[in-house]
């Protein structure tokens, strides 16, 4: 039983990344597919040290359900965007058979969505934030949300569900600059950001604790 709560545990956080950062990508020497994740250290400069583990964790995670990583990752790959330099931080495994059937449960003709039997969980809640969530302070307001622009409006709709089901409710804010997707982006409603931030908060580790904010 124990061994079964674990390995549930790592699918919740493997949820939570897809909906995040991770992605499934079928090579074409493979039947079956790998996972791939990066992590860029933007203008925020996160120590490199804590990304590196954070990935490591998911490392960890991913061989809980059978995905052996590739060997040398999780490391550092240094990258040029727009001219300018960046230390992208990335996680690449084997391919495996789980990865396959989840390709084929998170992708609709190639294109990443939400699936249909998606159970959002504290867990996984957690890992999207600290992948895709942003919580900048104004005043006394927190403007906690998800950069969700990809996602087609169906996908959001299931997603709007699933926090609801946590007594999270959003609000929509449209990005109209965004060709692919909805461009859409969620908003956690102001009345139910304390709320939020008690729920992730338990999971979020370094170095995302910055985003943790209540409202004051």
């Amino acid at each position: 039983m124990k061994q079964f709560e674990v390995v549930l545990e790592a699918k919740r956080v493997f949820n939570g990344v897809m909906l995040g950062d991770g992605g499934l990508v079928l090579p074409r020497t493979s039947d079956n597919a790998h996972f791939y994740m990066a992590l860029a250290n933007g203008r925020l400069y996160l120590p490199t040290d804590q990304l590196l583990c954070y990935l490591a964790g998911i490392a960890s995670c991913l061989e809980l359900l059978d995905v052996p990583v590739s060997n040398g990752y999780p490391k550092i790959v240094e990258k040029t965007s727009h001219g300018k330099p960046y230390m992208s931080h990335e996680l690449l495994t084997r391919t495996s058979s789980f990865l396959t059937r989840e390709r084929n449960r998170w992708h609709i003709k190639g294109i990443k969505e939400v699936p249909e039997d998606l159970v959002l969980t504290p867990v996984s809640l957690a890992h999207w934030f600290m992948n895709d969530g942003s919580s900048p302070r104004q005043g006394s307001a927190v403007y906690a949300s998800f950069a969700t622009y990809s996602f087609s409006e169906h996908s959001i709709e299931l997603l709007e569900h699933q926090l609801a089901s946590l007594s999270i409710q959003v609000n929509r804010g449209k990005n109209k600059q965004v060709v692919k997707g909805s461009g859409l982006r969620l908003f956690v409603q102001q009345a139910r950001v304390n709320l939020f931030m008690s729920i992730i908060e338990p999971y979020v580790v370094e170095p995302f604790r910055y985003k943790i904010k209540y409202r004051e």
